[in-house]
């Protein structure tokens, strides 16, 4: 049985997702026209803080909901 992967603090991430060793999050996917894309973010979790000195944006699972 695989193992589910985790970000630094023990979260279970959902398919696409992963944490970058910055400590950022990145959602990857398929366009429309089926080439590769991603996006990033400080967060995980609309509750989540922003690191010090970070821009606040959406968090990850935000961004996923638009696309």
């Amino acid at each position: 049985m695989s193992e589910k992967k985790r970000d630094h603090r023990g979260r279970i991430l959902h398919n696409g997702e992963m944490q970058l060793s910055d400590g950022r999050y990145r959602f990857k996917y398929a366009d429309e026209m089926g080439k590769e894309r991603c996006v990033y973010s400080w967060r995980l979790d609309h509750n989540d803080a922003t690191p010090k000195g970070k821009r606040r944006t959406a968090s990850l699972r935000e961004l996923e909901k638009r696309i």
